[in-house]
């Protein structure tokens, strides 16, 4: 994570009237969008977070303005290797999710794989928000065929680069990256099943447009006006048949599932995904009060969050389930390992991560 930590004091000093005309001016899920009586799973976990103009966002991540994706992309990568026991040498392909990515256009996996060393293969994946968890199940089964022995896997956000902080959007974003290495000797996290379902039909809900500004081009996050409708026709169907899909190819039964990870681009994502489920809301947890929507890097970090908590140990069955617009739904079925895990961010105290999901009074939530 960036050393930069931002609460929400800094709106409410900087730009108290953006705050104050929130209600009227934000893009989607408005107070007065929630019926006095919900309709549906969605609408329920939404309706508390709608009296608060943040909507469930207490911190955020940002990286420097001068400061590229990469800087971040680089610790992950190199202490990940190093938790692994491998150099470099070892490596014999980088995959790697950034979104956006530092050039206009390039990834970042060929400039990793040359600052850490590497002699081996390189390869940018992209699938927005679900950019970690694609990139994941890719490494696994080419280890499992053979091709590779050592993958390692990177993901980041940036979007802190492309908002205007002047905008409420700014306000449920953040920046991060995460690294892990799969290898092939080393069969203890197995991934078991896994079902993706595309989502070209939310064309239009965000977009990145670009922008003059002092003379100099940038990439903007923009959401569109009918993102309410597009982004809920990712939910409900496709979230159904990805999980039983995967659970199907993992030959287990829903019950069988330790815990569950979520990504969460939304506060209430997490909680929406245990209550359509029918689960326990102690099944998973919420890291977005944490850093806001940090895009494909969420899956990683809630597990990250999951393993250093101690809510997955070895042997568990997990769940994760990755949702993006205009790229695709994913879920996957794995059996925790032995897994080595990494330092927590700096400034980052186990204290800190008390990961809200819900509460009926709202007043924890909002504080």
């Amino acid at each position: 994570m960036p050393d930069k930590e931002i609460s929400n004091d800094f709106w409410l000093q900087n730009y108290p009237q953006t705050v104050k005309t929130a209600e009227q001016n934000n893009w989607m899920w408005k107070s007065g969008d929630v019926p006095d009586r919900c309709l549906n799973e969605f609408e329920a976990e939404m309706a508390p977070y709608m009296q608060d103009p943040f909507r469930g966002a207490k911190f955020r991540r940002f990286l420097p303005p001068d400061e590229k994706l990469i800087t971040l992309e680089k610790k992950a990568a190199a202490e990940a290797i190093e938790l692994a026991n491998l150099s470099p040498d070892d490596i014999d392909l980088v995959l790697c999710a950034t979104f956006p990515p530092d050039e206009a256009v390039i990834g970042n996996a060929s400039l990793i794989a040359a600052d850490i060393g590497s002699k081996g293969d390189a390869w940018n994946i992209e699938s927005a928000c679900s950019g970690w968890a694609v990139a994941f199940i890719t490494a696994h089964r080419l280890i499992q065929s053979g091709q590779y022995q050592s993958i390692l896997v990177v993901a980041s956000c940036g979007y802190s680069k492309t908002v205007d902080l002047a905008s409420p959007l700014s306000w449920g974003v953040g920046d991060a990256a995460a690294a892990c290495v799969i290898v092939s000797d080393n069969e203890s996290t197995e991934l078991m099943g896994t079902h993706g379902v595309h989502t070209g039909h939310t064309y239009g809900a965000v977009r990145f447009d670009l922008e003059p500004v002092d003379g100099k081009i940038y990439r903007r996050l923009r959401v569109g006006k009918s993102a309410r409708e597009h982004l809920g026709a990712t939910m409900g169907k496709i979230f159904e048949a990805c999980v039983n899909s995967a659970l199907q190819q993992s030959e287990v039964a829903l019950e069988d599932i330790k815990f569950c990870l979520f990504s969460s681009p939304l506060a209430w994502y997490p909680a929406y995904c245990v209550r359509y489920l029918g689960l326990d809301y102690d099944k998973t947890l919420n890291t977005y009060p944490l850093y806001g929507n940090i895009g494909p890097v969420l899956p990683a970090v809630n597990l990250y969050h999951a393993l250093y908590e101690r809510k997955v140990y070895e042997d568990d069955l997990i769940l994760i389930y990755s949702v993006g617009s205009v790229s695709s739904c994913r879920a996957m079925v794995l059996r925790w390992g032995s897994v080595a895990v990494g330092q927590p961010p700096s400034r980052w105290k186990s204290a800190d991560a008390s990961c809200l999901l819900h509460d009926e009074s709202s007043q924890t939530i909002f504080s």
